[in-house]
């Protein structure tokens, strides 16, 4: 199935209200509408896929800095990945829910993190880090999916975009890898027709790093969207929570919307179970005698 972007969504919403250009039906409304539903169908559709959201962000280590930010969306960190020149060491982690407090030992003789605390959206390293930004930590963590929005980009380069500061629908966030994982279609001017992946954002700039080398780069002619990120097959339950929301549950229309609601939810939970079953999963068994759980 094609993706639709985000102003077709929200012309086939404003078709099924048949809106008669009144404030409660305008295109802004039907955005935030459709960005609460996708607020509201993402703790379902991780429960049905654990990993569906799952992105990560890069932190460079400065020398004698022990706490870090992490994103303000994340929801729970699944994997830390401590990277130094030419080596990489993994530790796999259960979800840790950042709503509370965690730690995790991981010893090391060499001067490097012994031990990571999480704690108000932070990562807090033991010992202090004591050596340059080639060492970073590689995050992966689970977080709220950004809102949508679309506007005319301020300029690109080979793989970056400055979105707009203030987007024609929608509003584009200050706040650092926020967009990290999300797709940017670019519906018109220059390169359209290009879907590619956020890999960094910076808040302060607007500037999103991309996964991928642009074919065409974006400048400001180039309108682009930040795509829903539910299952592209099932977006539909985007615009028909959005004009049930419209209408109410006393418009007569109202169960019909909502029987086809209810049946594409099934349909997508069901698809997302299996896609879950699936996915190799993987266990790591620490057979050190000394490994203090």
């Amino acid at each position: 199935m094609a993706h639709r972007t985000l102003q077709e969504l929200i012309t086939h919403a404003g078709d099924l209200c048949g809106r008669a250009g009144t404030a409660r039906h305008s295109d802004a409304n039907l955005l935030r509408y459709m960005n609460y539903e996708q607020q509201k169908l993402a703790p379902y559709i991780t429960m049905a896929y654990e990993d569906y959201f799952l992105t990560k962000v890069k932190i460079s280590l400065v020398n004698g800095q022990r706490e870090y930010q992490l994103p303000y969306h994340t929801l729970k960190v699944k994997r830390v990945d401590h990277v130094r020149p030419g080596n990489i060491e993994p530790t796999d982690l259960l979800p840790i829910d950042l709503t509370d407090e965690w730690s995790w030992r991981d010893s090391d003789s060499e001067g490097h993190p012994e031990a990571w605390a999480f704690r108000n959206y932070k990562i807090r390293l033991t010992p202090m880090p004591n050596y340059d930004d080639s060492y970073k930590l590689t995050i992966w963590f689970s977080g709220r999916p950004p809102d949508m929005s679309y506007g005319t980009a301020l300029a690109g380069a080979a793989r970056t975009i400055t979105f707009a500061s203030t987007p024609t629908l929608g509003t584009t966030s200050i706040y650092d890898n926020y967009y990290n994982g999300a797709h940017v279609h670019m519906t018109s001017g220059t390169g359209v027709g290009q879907i590619n992946e956020v890999e960094t954002y910076v808040g302060s700039t607007r500037i999103a790093t991309m996964v991928d080398t642009w074919s065409t780069i974006p400048n400001n002619t180039s309108v682009y969207d930040i795509a829903p990120v539910i299952p592209k097959e099932y977006t539909e339950l985007l615009v028909l929570g959005a004009v049930m929301r419209v209408y109410g549950k006393d418009h007569a229309i109202y169960p019909q919307w909502k029987r086809e609601y209810d049946e594409q939810y099934a349909r997508m939970i069901e698809g997302l179970a299996d896609r879950q079953f699936q996915s190799p999963q993987y266990v790591r068994y620490e057979l050190d005698p000394g490994y203090d759980y």
